[in-house]
């Protein structure tokens, strides 16, 4: 019976991982996600102004002048992701390479 769970859990998870691959594989990314973490050159005035003090004193317009937590959140929180992961696979590595040799 574990034997089953064991090889139909994957296959099940991978055959339904290939049906939304196939399934959206072509439609493009919606929302403003892409645009705040490869930060827009609209987007790229709310990180330098956090607070949107140019609004307020210099009569500017710009996109999403109250959203900089937002923005800076989700573009820090990913690249550390992204660096963590990095990390990982780098010490995942190192011991592939090194355990066999402790063994010896």
């Amino acid at each position: 019976m574990k034997l089953i769970y064991k090889i139909a859990l994957p296959l099940i998870v991978a055959y339904f991982i290939c049906l939304s691959f196939i399934r959206y594989y072509n439609l493009p990314l919606d929302g403003d996600l892409p645009a705040i973490v490869l930060p827009v050159e609209s987007y790229e005035l709310v990180l330098k102004d956090p607070f949107g003090l140019t609004v307020l004193l210099n009569d500017s317009v710009y996109a999403a002048t109250n959203r900089f937590f937002t923005h800076f959140l989700s573009n820090h929180i990913l690249e550390l992701l992204r660096l963590s992961y990095k990390i990982f696979l780098l010490l995942w590595i190192v011991c592939i390479i090194h355990v066999p040799s402790l063994k010896r």
